[in-house]
């Protein structure tokens, strides 16, 4: 459950982050999303999924965290 908040902690601050939920209309508050702890400790890949959408278009975008640097990164 830490690992949730310290990750969200490192989105809610980050520009790259708003900026795509703003281009699908998902308001911060009401992100719905699925963290993947990585191999490396503090690095997670989370998926932002819209559930209104079918289930092949759900996950509108993934991005890389790394909660010890506080950075976040766009996965094509």
């Amino acid at each position: 459950m830490m690992k949730r908040v310290d990750v969200m902690d490192v989105l809610i601050i980050n520009k790259l982050f708003r900026n795509k939920l703003r281009e699908y209309n998902i308001p911060i508050d009401d992100v719905d999303k699925d963290i993947k702890e990585l191999n490396d400790k503090g690095q997670y890949e989370v998926a932002v999924i819209n559930p209104k959408l079918k289930y092949e278009n759900r996950i509108c975008f993934r991005v890389n965290v790394d909660t010890k640097n506080r950075t976040v990164n766009l996965i094509k």
